[in-house]
């Protein structure tokens, strides 16, 4: 844990390094991938050693999602071991995601920090959703591009596909391609009260696939009070972007950070429809974790000064709201200092 705090502090002092970006990112994959003990290891575990045949993994476990059951598929016929698969999907996440921390322009080593004194936590645990994840990120910078051509839309369509095939909660990704659209926040009430009354119907396969049980483990409260704790979350963030946002038009500085930022602000007010689906399952919770990256990126541009301690305590929010008010996620996170197989813990 010395280790995790350190790093921490030197992204905050060393904000524009690449070097330590990758050196705080490559000790993020050490404790994802050689970790051995979590909750839902047994689960994960089972999904890889049953998917040995084309059979076991597309229809034996029960996945919805083939591109997942595909890649286990896959493992299995490489002869890797859980442990090996793991470390290796682990490995191309932590270079997707860098590759999207770089392409911002500035503030490597603060974004990578922020990373890991926040949501990291959580992939060490939810393997699928890390890595549909960092597809989406990947993605997400075509999206973001201020000149953005057909041909970028495409590739963050594709991503976005596979994303979904790795994990079915991206497929509210694909409402990002509207951010481009000049979006209010009467649209986004709009489409908030359309997506309650559309649940039970036409999105409700989607709901009704992901395991709530499971969820409401990880969330620690009843559907009800998980689901308004959530929209208070998503609320709060979306918040702080468009105050953000904001003051980056006041200063006038709207060309200098590299991504589109009215399209980044559109992407958080978006987010805001997927409200609905959080009274249902909390699983769905998950697309504000996945956006969260490219948020700290743009409030570590935009907040100078002592503003930044806005974005630090952006970042405890949800340290807090994501390990810390849980009792099972605070249990991960003694888990992923205590049980790692490369320290020989």
């Amino acid at each position: 844990m010395l280790i995790w705090l350190f790093l921490i502090i030197i992204g905050i002092a060393q904000k524009d390094s690449k070097f330590w970006a990758i050196v705080i990112l490559t000790f993020a994959w050490i404790l994802v991938g050689w970790n051995y003990e979590s909750p839902d290891m047994e689960n994960y575990v089972w999904k890889y050693e049953a998917s040995d045949t084309w059979f076991g993994a597309f229809f034996g476990t029960g996945s919805v999602e083939p591109g997942y059951s595909f890649l286990c598929y896959l493992g299995n016929k490489l002869g890797l071991s859980f442990m090996q698969f793991k470390q290796i999907v682990s490995a191309i996440s932590y270079v997707l995601i860098l590759s999207f921390i770089f392409s911002v322009g500035c503030n490597y080593t603060l974004v990578a920090a922020c990373y890991l004194a926040s949501i990291f936590v959580i992939d060490v645990v939810q393997i699928r959703n890390f890595f549909a994840m960092a597809v989406f990120l990947f993605g997400f910078r075509y999206l973001l591009k201020p000149l953005m051509k057909p041909t970028d839309v495409a590739k963050y369509i594709v991503c976005a596909l596979i994303a979904s095939s790795i994990h079915i909660s991206m497929v509210l990704s694909f409402l990002f391609l509207l951010s481009k659209k000049s979006i209010k926040l009467w649209h986004v009430i709009v489409l908030v009260v359309a997506a309650f009354l559309m649940k039970a119907t036409i999105f409700g396969f989607f709901t009704n696939t992901l395991d709530s049980d499971k969820v409401g483990r990880y969330e620690g409260l009843s559907s009800i009070l998980g689901g308004v704790a959530n929209t208070v979350v998503f609320c709060t963030s979306a918040s702080v972007i468009m105050w953000a946002y904001k003051k980056q038009i006041k200063r006038k500085s709207l060309s200098s950070f590299l991504y589109d930022s009215l399209a980044l602000k559109n992407s958080n007010l978006l987010l805001l429809v997927v409200i609905p689906f959080l009274f249902d399952n909390g699983s769905y919770s998950r697309l504000l974790k996945d956006v969260l990256i490219a948020n700290y990126a743009y409030l570590s541009f935009v907040l100078r000064g002592k503003e930044k301690f806005i974005l630090y305590g952006y970042v405890l929010f949800f340290l807090l709201y994501y390990v810390f008010l849980d009792e099972n996620r605070l249990m991960i996170f003694d888990a992923v200092f205590k049980y790692n197989d490369f320290f020989g813990s």
